[in-house]
């Protein structure tokens, strides 16, 4: 038996077409081996496991891309709801459509690390969080993502853009 099987979500992210360190970051994401505020602070590095983005919660990694409001709302934005209680079970995502699972892998994938990014420069380069901004970068990291890709799964990008630009023509 190939140990890959062992752990449930190595396909979904190890076979999507996401950069290698997105890859990486995923696998430390489900992992949560993620220098969050509450690993952090088990390590004696910063003083207080509180998200610098709510300001309400202990930051884990399930915070910060599932329950944080930012989190929250961004998901809800771009109309994907993932039915999750914990990252360890991206596995388990049940996607509407009938797209390839490494595309709606990477699709989650590629919205995880912007959500990521957003929050570094929230908490290391003092920005405002802006759901606008964090769109944005998911817009163009999706074209850039994009040109990685075959040419018959770069039809999926018209429908990601779309995602990460209707809300903004709503704000």
């Amino acid at each position: 038996m190939e140990s890959h099987h062992l752990w449930p979500p190595w396909e979904f992210i190890w076979k999507s077409l996401a950069p290698p360190r997105v890859k990486f970051f995923g696998w430390l994401m489900t992992m949560n081996r993620l220098p969050t505020a509450v690993n952090l602070h088990k390590k004696s590095i910063i003083p207080s496991p509180t998200c610098q983005l709510c300001n309400t919660c202990p930051e884990d990694t399930d915070h910060i891309f599932l329950a944080c409001p930012l989190a929250s709302a961004f998901w809800g934005l771009i109309q994907v709801l993932p039915m999750l209680t914990s990252l360890s079970e991206i596995h388990t995502i049940h996607w509407s459509g009938d797209l390839p699972e490494r595309l709606n892998s990477t699709f989650f994938l590629l919205c995880c690390w912007r959500l990521w990014n957003h929050r570094n420069e929230v908490v290391f380069q003092h920005l405002a969080p802006s759901i606008n901004r964090l769109l944005r970068c998911c817009a163009n990291d999706a074209k850039l993502w994009a040109n990685r890709f075959k040419l018959a799964d770069r039809a999926v990008l018209s429908s990601w853009l779309a995602s990460f630009s209707s809300p903004l023509h709503l704000m």
